[in-house]
């Protein structure tokens, strides 16, 4: 049998200690690097997250001096071509809403002295009118308030796309 010496002792328990402090020191290291490394894959996942949700002014600021920069500069440079794209379609669609508002009134605008003219004609106002003047012009008349109705759905279209549209919710029996 071997005899343990004291300083052989002293020896294994130093070698242990500074084994026990390498592996600490390269867990320690291990941990810093891969935090390097996920903390801009984690910022790019969040960015994508809040585009996702047409959150188009997340922007990531990676300075890695690798790949994952250049990764988050592409980012960068798509997200700002996303917002503008955003804003020229926020833009045409305010200006779609407005023309079809503006087209509407300005449409409706002449049909209504249209529909009381042929209103005043067919009730007799300007005098007597034969059988065939009354068919034709209740023709003329029904016409008219078919467009009417059209030009009026213009209108809740604009204004439901401008978010102005009031409703009236009323019970009913189905």
């Amino acid at each position: 049998a071997e005899i343990i010496l004291p300083i052989q002792y002293k020896f294994l328990g130093v070698s242990i200690f500074i084994v026990i402090l390498v592996i600490l020191c390269f867990l320690i290291a291990g941990y810093f690097i891969s935090r390097q490394i996920t903390k801009p894959i984690k910022e790019l996942t969040s960015a994508i997250e809040r585009m996702r949700n047409n959150d188009f002014i997340a922007r990531v600021n990676i300075k890695s001096g690798d790949e994952i920069e250049e990764l988050g500069d592409s980012f960068n440079k798509t997200a700002e071509i996303l917002e503008n794209l955003d804003k020229e379609k926020n833009q045409i669609d305010k200006a779609k809403t407005e023309f079809l508002s503006i087209t509407s009134h300005e449409l409706r605008s002449p049909m209504t002295p249209m529909k009381a003219q042929l209103q005043m004609v067919l009730g007799d106002y300007f005098g007597k009118i034969t059988k065939e003047q009354r068919e034709s012009l209740l023709i003329v008349l029904n016409n008219t308030e078919r467009l009417d109705k059209i030009i009026v759905d213009f209108l809740e279209i604009s204004r439901i796309e401008a978010a102005r549209l009031k409703f009236n919710f009323v019970k009913a029996d189905l």
